[in-house]
């Protein structure tokens, strides 16, 4: 199910709710960079990436490659 739009967004949603609620910082796993890059891309072409950054300050980590 982990491709479903509807569960990605309910995802994107429940991270938005905690961005409002949580005073600090939220770390967010992912079991891959292929999923977290997926994901990523859907939340952003549905405006959560947006909604969470208007809460918090948004770092996605990166492959390191040397």
């Amino acid at each position: 199910m982990r491709e479903d739009a509807n569960v990605v967004r309910n995802y994107g949603k429940l991270l938005i709710d905690l961005a409002q609620i949580v005073p600090d910082g939220i770390v967010g796993f992912f079991p891959s960079y292929r999923f977290m890059e997926d994901v990523v891309f859907q939340w952003n072409e549905m405006g959560i990436l947006n909604e969470i950054m208007n809460q918090k300050v948004l770092f996605i980590e990166s492959r390191d490659y040397i």
